[in-house]
């Protein structure tokens, strides 16, 4: 979202704590943009959402768990809603898997993430818009 004071970027706290971006996972022959629309309003009540799929960034990871490491590969997706609609945010489709939700400037979002692979992909945001919107 973008207001008069610059851009917004929409982040969540989960319940153990982490800053991120949305995020989960396709159900059956879900697409990727599919998945990212269900998965926006499920986490943030957020219904009308132009995604811009000329932006499309992978990060992969690998969880910890107690039988060995899991690879994780998650595709992100830049969207862009009104501010009619970005006040409709709220946590109460979240499945108790959100506990906060908010609109930070580029700023405050660097600070507010908890992982370098959100910052970096941030970054790689804001020059997208910088240079698509020059």
């Amino acid at each position: 979202m973008k207001n008069k004071n610059g851009y917004k970027f929409l982040i969540i706290q989960q319940i153990f704590g982490d800053w991120i971006f949305p995020k989960g996972h396709s159900i059956g022959k879900e697409t990727e943009v599919q998945t990212v629309l269900r998965e926006l309003y499920e986490e943030t009540n957020i219904k009308n959402c132009k995604i811009i799929e000329s932006f499309r960034e992978i990060i992969k990871y690998t969880v910890d768990k107690n039988d060995g490491n899991i690879e994780k590969r998650v595709s992100y997706f830049m969207g862009e809603v009104s501010v009619n609609e970005a006040k409709k945010i709220s946590v109460k489709n979240s499945g108790n898997e959100v506990i906060n939700i908010d609109w930070f400037s580029y700023e405050e979002a660097l600070k507010k993430l908890s992982h370098e692979n959100h910052r970096i992909l941030l970054l790689k945001v804001l020059n997208y818009l910088e240079e698509k919107y020059k």
